[in-house]
């Protein structure tokens, strides 16, 4: 028995040693295989994120060339930009399978552009329409302004070509419509208008001609009366005058008024178109050349020209 105790007692060390070894193995064993999972699973999403970048489905190639251009569109585009700029990455480079796919997606990107292309002179032009509401269609407009930056990065002389027409239209439409609006304005001036021979020191026996009629008491205090002209300070922010409305009533404004009308009017409409150019285009520069560049110099004109004939206090 007491042998058999010691030989007992000699083999447990022996017995501990094994056992921790084995722990330790299954220990090294387990990282090493959380690590090939880890690389596994890191490896499995970058080639899914290949795939699904270089990839060109069916549906995406119909969407581009056959759906209609509405603002569902727009996420085509988006999908198809992504493609086309993974083109460009490093990653793709010299990729068999980016290779292949390379000329669809240049395909793609032609039929985009000129579509998109088509779509956007379509809108330009339909601001032109006589009694168009400006405002309303550059709202409708500013859904689309994705559609420039598709075509600025793929297609910048596209680009410009669609800027280009948009500042030409609007130059157009806009100096037409200052003109008009100026014109009928000067239709509802006042009838008494004060000239050089009102003004103060001159000798009325040298003014006038022979079959001019001498001037009324009357006149002469009209002249130096402001009257109710003041009141247009507190209508500064007041909209501009309707014509259409104001020539049925038959109500006729100093020129006060309708210096306030025909600026706060050029006003409001540089406001609008500068937002608007900001919004869809992303250059401010643009603006110039939209409105300044004739319509501000006609109504500067204008207005110096009434100026000059404005002899009143």
């Amino acid at each position: 028995y007491p042998l058999c105790a010691l030989a007992v007692s000699d083999e447990r060390p022996v017995s501990t040693q094994s056992t921790w070894g084995e722990i330790k193995h299954l220990q090294d064993e387990s990282l090493s295989m959380k690590v090939r999972l880890s690389n596994r699973r890191a490896a499995e999403d970058k080639l899914n994120s290949f795939i699904h970048s270089i990839v060109v489905h069916p549906d995406l190639v119909s969407q581009i060339c056959e759906s209609e251009i509405n603002e569902q569109y727009i996420e085509h585009l988006v999908t198809l930009n992504s493609k086309l700029l993974f083109l460009t990455d490093e990653s793709s480079q010299g990729s068999r399978a980016a290779n292949d796919v390379r000329p669809t997606l240049n395909q793609l990107k032609i039929k985009a552009v000129s579509r998109v292309r088509h779509f956007l002179l379509q809108r330009i032009h339909s601001l032109k329409k006589p009694k168009t509401n400006i405002q309303i269609k550059q709202d409708l407009l500013l859904k689309y302004k994705y559609f420039h930056e598709f075509l600025s990065e793929h297609a910048p002389e596209v680009a410009i070509e669609i800027r280009q027409s948009y500042l030409d239209s609007m130059n157009k439409m806009y100096y037409g419509h200052f003109k008009l609006y100026i014109t009928n304005m000067n239709r509802l001036k006042h009838p008494k208008i004060i000239d050089k021979s009102d003004m103060l020191g001159v000798d009325e026996k040298l003014t006038g001609g022979i079959f001019s009629a001498r001037k009324t008491a009357q006149h002469v205090l009209d002249v130096f009366s402001i009257k109710a002209r003041h009141k247009v300070l507190r209508e500064i922010e007041s909209e501009p005058i309707v014509y259409h409305v104001a020539a049925q009533s038959g109500v006729k404004f100093p020129y006060e008024v309708i210096f306030r009308s025909t600026t706060r009017l050029l006003m409001d409409t540089a406001t609008s178109e500068y937002l608007f150019i900001l919004q869809f285009f992303g250059r401010k520069d643009l603006f110039y050349r939209s409105l300044r560049k004739r319509s501000l110099f006609l109504s500067n004109w204008k207005i110096s020209l009434w100026l000059l004939r404005l002899y009143s206090r």
